[in-house]
């Protein structure tokens, strides 16, 4: 019993990650660079379908469960050619922590862990600690070199 019981202890790490990401773009005037942007993303470990809107400027990727992407590297490979990154809204599960800087929104793995803000009346009460939590969150701060921010649209527990 107390096997079983670690055994799940230890796997509920392994359960947070990117769910869904939507990043809504400007168009580069570059026909192909849009065109290719499918495939680009396509070949990320761990995107299970990218669905690509060029008239309207969206991409919609779906992650594959413990999947570990990462944002910045991602973004990066979309604004490679020139394409300027409008909004992106992300779709994920994590645990939430507080610490001196604000809360923070953790991930498996080696340095998976985002700066997290909430909107207005978005936290009921301080997050549970060793709680899987499913966030919609809009990110800013998405430029080359910046560490990019969460702000937390809304919160539940996951399970």
């Amino acid at each position: 019993m107390r096997f079983a019981a670690l055994l799940l202890a230890s796997a509920l790490p392994l359960c947070a990650q990117f769910v869904r990401i939507e990043v809504a773009f400007e168009d580069t005037g570059c026909a192909s660079c849009i065109e290719s942007l499918e495939g680009r993303l396509g070949r990320v470990r761990g995107i299970e379908r990218v669905e690509l809107d060029a008239e309207h400027g969206l991409v919609t990727l779906h992650l594959a469960a413990d999947n570990r992407v990462r944002l910045t590297p991602l973004l990066s490979r979309i604004t490679q050619d020139g394409t300027k990154i409008t909004r992106t809204v992300v779709v994920a599960r994590g645990t939430i922590t507080a610490g001196a800087e604000g809360h923070a929104i953790e991930f498996a793995g080696p340095a998976q862990s985002y700066a997290l803000r909430f909107d207005r009346n978005v936290l009921k009460g301080e997050p549970q600690k060793g709680v899987i939590y499913k966030v919609k969150a809009s990110v800013s701060r998405t430029g080359a070199g910046e560490v990019p921010l969460l702000t937390a649209e809304s919160i539940s527990p996951d399970g």
